[in-house]
């Protein structure tokens, strides 16, 4: 069977099914192919469109011209506002109205209030802009009600004016203060603030330890809310800052207090709330529509092949747009799209070169995918294990930039090696610091020039110590291997990046990022700057672990829009879409407190994903398409504590506290340590503890075993999975040979268990994903990370377990596929402990 789609024997899909959505208004005959119009022409007006798209990418009048013989003229006149409109962004861009020319969904898309604007601007001198007005008008999104509108004081698109007369009114002021906005910085700030009522200043609004302008301060800027306290440094001589808790909490209620007044101050005023209402719809009038892939042949696909209409509506996503994020569920059938997508983008000469990025586990699947669709295509797989090692990653390299390949298939371990060029990265370097030189100029005031000359400094040192450091690399570089197409799957793994904003402490975010993360992000920006570039990301799990993690994927696929609308700076994202929640939370030792921020809700929710529609191709398998197995749900499986379980989470609450107070040196224990620790506790005491024999009558390891002995002799010929990611197989104590051990105790065979950690090479992988199909392995134990992606081991499979934390959609999608329809799966979760 093809690997790859769980796809059987679909019926062909109708390529002129959704044909007026395209644009195309005519008639079609039984036959399914469009009606030739006049008998003279060889190819019709009409027909030429469908093939410009198919084959160009977009409407190109020169194509049309050659293959119908009608003038530019004569087919724009025949199919505009039927077909084609002038798109004003592109004229604007151009200055000519015959590369301005899309279909209807590309002009559909994107923020249709900014666009009827510039239509109607552009009326006057470009006639053609008529029908895109027309159609425009027609199309635009009703106005969302003032009431549905959620304005946080310190959205970035609320005039200043608005703000200033807020606070005048709130604290009582007789002249309104002085607000600004620098939207170089993602700033506010506050200037002149005169003659504020004491009262309501410190009182009614405020407190003794934090003022209301002060937390107004921290609220327009999207920071948290604290008091901190100086206390003598125990380590070294001067001060510390110590949480107050107690003056931190009666400030945050001064917060929302001030945060209630402000919604009343926005929605109270009709005439205010109309203003808003406005000015929030010419900047987040985004709509949200799928790109329609019915007029794709895929002719080169192998025919054994039937793409879903999902699957071709993201291929189409693939064509037209520039970015795309394909968020398709597990088991959709992305590894499909991405082929397909690439191919398609080299076959109508849109792009030239692409490589794939994809996890080491999935290397060999997507290389065996991608030649049994298009086995002609030119393909190079670049083996981690034998093509990159470092005696031949030179070599390996210079085969890229002068090897006539059109895709290059690498894994992630390859690929975070190679750099962009000195000349690339000093380049980057340079116009950033020009970019700062610039703004310096536009400075109004004193305080602004002197900020700005210090980040400008900063950045300079940033970079002479950039330049000092970089390694000139004797090998060929990213930008020289003449890539411009980029393709990451399961693209989560990348979304470390750094942050630069003033949000702090969120819980799931880390605002300094990964090196392999920050290097990707440089990479997709060089991508996007060439006229050529594309990038696709593939995902089942767009958001993990916060909800930060959609902005991150903007960040990647949609810096213009971010940019255009004011929203790049990380705490004018917060500001506009999100509600930060402050509280104090159990801390890693499960005993004590800690104050941490999260975002706990969206807001403005159908504008924020209207926005991001235009990169991102959603899927569900619930649309009904695919057929998978009847799911039972998750169980969890509740395993109380031990006494020595008891006795080391107290020694935790130790640790945490001398940690928090100083009284121990990073270097000898931190709160990572901490973490750690805490998890291998809770998965099994004998981790942390090795000399503890414990009372094992109730443990995960015994507890999961249960659960898997009593699914493998109520339920023949099936498999099941166990995931655990902490104290994978080596010499000593480890789960997963204690989990062996409980399993053979009730009676299992020890030859119908595996760990997937026993494969060290792809070849001995398929053998034991083949044993595990074939039900002769019928318990397979791995790691998330080697198990959880890219493993087609669902033939059989009825029963996931988790052990530890976490788990994902991806380690569920092992089982809620569509090879084999089975009936009510189960997935347990051993990974909880009551504390």
């Amino acid at each position: 069977m093809f690997n790859r789609m769980e796809v059987d024997d679909m019926d062909k899909e109708n390529v002129w099914d959704t044909a007026e959505d395209m644009g195309m208004l005519y008639e079609f005959d039984q036959t399914g192919e469009p009606e030739t119009g006049e008998a003279d022409e060889v190819v019709s007006i009409e027909d030429s469109f469908v093939m410009s798209m198919r084959n160009k990418g977009y409407v190109d009048l020169d194509y049309m011209s050659a293959v119908t013989g009608a003038s530019e003229k004569d087919i724009t006149d025949r199919l505009s506002g039927k077909a084609i409109w002038v798109d004003p962004d592109r004229y604007k861009t151009s200055k000519d109205t015959s590369v301005s020319w899309v279909s209807r969904q590309q002009l559909l898309r994107g923020n249709l209030y900014k666009k009827l604007e510039s239509a109607r601007m552009l009326l006057k001198s470009v006639k053609e802009m008529e029908d895109t007005v027309i159609l425009l008008q027609k199309e635009l999104p009703d106005m969302v009600s003032g009431q549905d509108i959620h304005i946080n004081l310190g959205s970035s698109w609320v005039p200043p004016r608005y703000i200033e007369r807020f606070i005048g009114e709130l604290l009582g002021m007789i002249v309104d203060p002085d607000v600004k906005y620098d939207d170089f910085r993602g700033v506010w700030t506050i200037e002149k603030s005169y003659a504020i009522s004491y009262v309501n200043n410190n009182f009614t609004y405020g407190t003794d330890r934090m003022s209301a302008l002060s937390i107004i301060k921290k609220m327009l800027n999207a920071k948290p809310v604290a008091v901190y306290d100086s206390v003598p440094n125990p380590e070294r001589d001067g001060e510390m800052r110590v949480l107050n808790r107690d003056a931190t909490l009666e400030a945050q209620e001064k917060q929302k207090l001030i945060a209630s007044a402000w919604q009343d101050f926005v929605h109270g005023d009709p005439q205010r709330e109309t203003e808003l209402q406005e000015i929030y719809m010419k900047r987040y009038g985004y709509t949200c529509s799928r790109y329609d892939g019915s007029f794709l042949e895929l002719a080169d696909m192998a025919p054994a092949m039937t793409p879903y209409a999902h699957q071709k509506n993201a291929i189409a996503h693939i064509i037209l747009g520039k970015n795309t994020l394909l968020a398709h569920e597990v088991g959709s059938g992305k590894t499909l799209e991405m082929c397909a997508g690439v191919h398609e983008l080299i076959r109508i000469g849109l792009g030239h070169r692409a490589v794939m990025v994809v996890p080491n586990t999935t290397f060999s699947a997507m290389n065996d995918t991608y030649r049994q669709l298009y086995p002609s295509d030119r393909v190079l797989a670049v083996s981690p294990n034998k093509d990159f090692t470092p005696a031949k990653r030179k070599g390996t390299l210079g085969k890229m930039k002068s090897g006539e390949y059109d895709v290059i298939i690498m894994a992630y371990s390859s690929f975070d090696m190679i750099t962009l060029s000195k000349e690339c990265s000093f380049a980057r370097w340079e116009a950033r610091l020009r970019t700062y030189r610039s703004y310096i100029g536009r400075c109004r005031t004193y305080a602004e020039r002197s900020r700005a000359e210090a980040e400008l400094k900063r950045l300079n040192d940033a970079y002479r110590k950039y330049r000092e450091n970089f390694r000139n690399s004797d090998t060929a570089c990213f930008d020289d291997l003449g890539i411009d197409i980029l393709v990451v799957d399961e693209a989560h793994n990348y979304k470390n990046i750094t942050i630069d904003g003033r949000v702090t402490n969120i819980v799931g975010m880390h605002a300094k990022g990964s090196k392999k993360a920050n290097s990707m992000l440089e990479k997709v920006q060089y991508i996007q700057s060439l006229d050529s570039g594309h990038v696709v990301f593939a995902t089942g799990t767009p958001i993990t672990n916060s909800l930060a993690d959609l902005y991150v994927l903007q960040r990647y696929l949609q810096p213009v829009e971010l940019e255009l609308c004011h929203i790049d700076h990380f705490n004018d994202w917060v500001n506009t879409f999100c509600e930060q929640q402050h509280s104090f939370e159990v801390d890693v030792d499960s005993k004590n407190f800690r104050f941490t921020t999260r975002f706990s809700k969206f807001h403005n929710l159908p504008e924020l994903m209207a926005m991001f529609s235009e990169v991102c191709d959603f899927y569900q398998v619930s649309a009904g398409e695919l057929k998978l197995p009847d799911f039972n749900g998750y169980n969890d499986v509740l395993v109380h504590k031990s006494d020595a379980q008891t006795r080391y989470i107290n020694d935790l609450a130790d640790r945490t506290d001398a940690i928090r107070s100083h009284r121990v040196r990073r270097s000898e224990d931190n709160l990572l340590k901490v973490t750690v620790d805490g998890r291998k506790c809770a998965l099994d005491i004998r981790l942390v503890r090795p000399d503890e024999t414990g009372d094992n009558t109730e443990n995960k390891c015994g507890s999961c075993a249960d659960n898997v002995a009593r699914i493998y002799w109520e339920k023949p010929d099936t498999t099941q999975i166990v995931f655990c990611d902490i104290s994978t197989p080596r010499n000593g104590f480890n789960v997963y040979d204690e989990l062996r051990g409980e399993l053979i105790k009730r009676n299992i065979p020890d030859t119908d268990i595996a760990y997937i950690h026993d494969a060290a090479t792809d070849a001995q992988r398929k053998k034991i994903e083949k044993s595990f199909n074939d039900g002769k392995v019928r318990i397979l134990i791995g790691s998330t990370m080697k198990l959880g992606i890219g493993a087609n081991v669902q033939e059989r499979l009825i029963a996931v377990h988790h052990l530890d934390q976490p788990w994902r959609p991806a380690d569920v999608g092992r089982i809620l596929r569509t090879f084999k329809i089975k009936k009510n799966v189960e997935v347990t979760d051993n990974g909880k402990i009551i504390i």
